[in-house]
């Protein structure tokens, strides 16, 4: 995912992977940024579908996944990753 702005100084690209909890309700689903200069975020997703950046470049600040195609009750059944088309930061 490409990406740069005042919120990431001088990250330019990374890749984000995540674990989604299957038939929980009440397990958080964490995840992690793999920026290019080397450096890693880690995240947490908050029960309306946006994510906070708990630890690393860009901690405290929230933001939202711009998915390719729309996520259905089947996403969580796939083993393959879900397209993102961008993210944006809100906070």
């Amino acid at each position: 995912m490409g990406c740069s702005g005042p919120l990431l100084p001088g990250i330019v690209a990374g890749h984000f992977s995540a674990e989604l909890p299957f038939n929980s309700l009440d397990a958080p689903s964490m995840g992690q940024f793999a920026w290019a200069d080397g450096s890693f975020s880690t995240v947490i997703a908050q029960p309306n579908a946006l994510w906070t950046i708990t630890d690393g470049p860009g901690s405290g600040h929230i933001f939202r996944f711009n998915l390719a195609g729309e996520m259905n009750v089947w996403s969580y059944h796939w083993d393959n990753s879900m397209p993102v088309d961008s993210m944006i930061f809100l906070e």
